[in-house]
């Protein structure tokens, strides 16, 4: 089926980072050669990637300035700037692609690289990948060494945040050494002609000034805007007609769990998370923009086929493993009881958020089958913060971007902002650390988690890159770069 958005509020504000539709193919092959294609723009924000505000041009910004290294649709760190990238104990060696300038001519050296670094780590879309760095010098113009916290076998797929000439860093349309430039109008890009790879077919992109996500879902429905991209942050309006792809994003779904509340061991914790029925949130909470799992770590990154095929939800077996926690004795109204009372969980969740409160309710009415009495308690986003800081919750039921670089610290282990209730499992430490340290593989450690689950993701959200009737093209997109094979299209 076709499908346009509508975006009519800003219902997913609280990231501390119907019927599914089946998505349409997307030719392999063009009728005729496309050369121009057209992306919405918003004229008052800037094109600075550290600093633009709005998502239309946080996407623009990856066809002006390239970063050391991509990540494919498999999370897995394809070089772009960078020549090679070698990681020994705490140290991480960058080599620099030879002969690489800016767009206005100058020479790339490592010396902006470490600018561009710095910067990154200041800056909140960046930062989280980049917590281990202690530290960094370029030796000479074509080498950047970066001293690591600790051993990091994965540290670069953090090497994704976008290069600036040194001195530019401050304007609004800093230079850089991307794959397109921007012309003096500044409302068109043409090719890079200096690039380090030859340009494809789209020599030029046309900047269409638009304001609201509604009008650019306008604008590609009447065919005056080509592409737009959406990480479906609001609610959304299925059936206009146009084409669309699905984008795997790094943003989890998740139940927080305060073990140290409750008293649940990893027992307990796993078998509350096979009570979830990740498939049935994905297809109705979320319109199967969702990617369903029981690990926190993306379906395309993982290493394993662990999680959600392998959790049996037949109400048999769940009855027996409730049953074997010592629940159960029932009441009059068929309710679980402990201790001779009824056993029921605060689930916590922003109000303002309409997505988490239908998932809350698929979880609610789930678990009442099994006879566990799940209380929702509402609250808006700031109040919400507040009582998972101070620990004062059950569950909660939260949204959090995780890094591609596999540092799950955060959400596995207590955490001042997303739960310091959190069970604080020292094996499991052990285990972080040597997977980072290349002493344990990602699919013991994915077993691991398994078994222990700290944490109860739920799933994946996945944006939407939509596509007027009239434009072909073989898209493939990524959530860092939309445009990822725009020399192929």
């Amino acid at each position: 089926m076709a499908l346009i958005l509508a975006f009519t509020g800003c219902g997913r504000s609280d990231i501390q980072q119907t019927q599914q539709q089946s998505e349409p193919q997307v030719s392999q092959s063009q009728p005729e050669q496309v050369q121009r294609v057209r992306l919405p723009f918003f004229p008052e924000d800037t094109l600075n990637p550290y600093t633009c505000q709005t998502l239309q041009n946080s996407c623009l910004t990856s066809l002006l300035y390239d970063p050391l290294v991509t990540l494919d649709q498999d999370y897995q760190p394809k070089n772009r700037l960078a020549q090679e990238v070698t990681v020994e104990g705490t140290s991480c060696v960058v080599k620099l692609r030879s002969g690489l300038t800016f767009s206005d001519g100058s020479p790339f050296t490592s010396a902006d690289v470490l600018a561009s670094l710095e910067l990154a780590r200041q800056t909140p879309r960046y930062s989280a990948a980049l917590t281990g760095v202690v530290g960094a010098e370029a030796p000479d113009s074509n080498t950047l060494v970066i001293t690591l916290s600790q051993a990091d076998i994965y540290f670069p797929r953090s090497l994704t945040f976008p290069i600036l000439q040194i001195g530019t860093e401050a304007q609004e349309r800093p230079v850089g050494c991307g794959r397109f430039v921007l012309e003096e109008g500044q409302t068109r890009m043409v090719v890079n002609e200096s690039y380090y790879r030859v340009a494809g077919n789209i020599r030029t992109v046309e900047l269409v000034a638009t304001q609201t996500m509604e009008e650019q879902s306008y604008g590609v429905m009447e065919g005056t805007i080509d592409l737009m991209y959406s990480d479906l942050q609001s609610d959304l309006n299925l059936g206009l007609g146009i084409g669309y792809r699905q984008i795997p994003l790094s943003n989890m779904v998740y139940l927080g769990v305060n073990s140290q509340r409750l008293g649940w061991d990893e027992q307990t914790r796993c078998v509350f998370s096979a009570m979830m029925d990740r498939e049935e949130i994905a297809r109705k909470a979320y319109m199967g923009f969702a990617a369903a799992t029981a690990l926190p770590i993306n379906p395309a990154a993982s290493a394993t086929a662990l999680g959600v095929a392998q959790l049996d939800l037949s109400v048999d077996r769940q009855n027996q493993q409730l049953d074997a926690l010592g629940w159960q004795q029932r009441d009059s109204e068929g309710w679980r009881t402990q201790n001779g009372r009824r056993f029921s969980v605060g689930l916590l969740i922003n109000s303002e958020n309409n997505d988490r409160q239908s998932v809350a309710q698929l979880i609610k009415d789930s678990c009442a089958q099994l006879g566990v009495e799940i209380v929702v308690e509402a609250l808006p986003f700031e109040q919400f913060q507040e009582r998972i800081a101070q620990g004062q919750y059950d569950l909660y039921l939260g949204e959090v971007k995780m890094p591609g670089n596999l540092d799950l610290s955060r959400v596995l282990f207590p955490d001042p902002q997303l739960g310091p209730g959190a069970a604080d499992d020292q094996e499991l430490r052990q285990a972080h650390t040597q997977l980072h340290s290349g002493e344990l593989s990602q699919e013991d450690f994915e077993a691991m988690l398994e078994k222990k689950m700290p944490v109860i993701p739920l799933l994946f959200r996945r944006g939407i890159f939509c596509f007027s009737r009239d434009f072909s093209a073989n898209i493939v997109a990524t959530e860092q770069d939309i445009f990822y094979n725009i020399e192929e299209w």
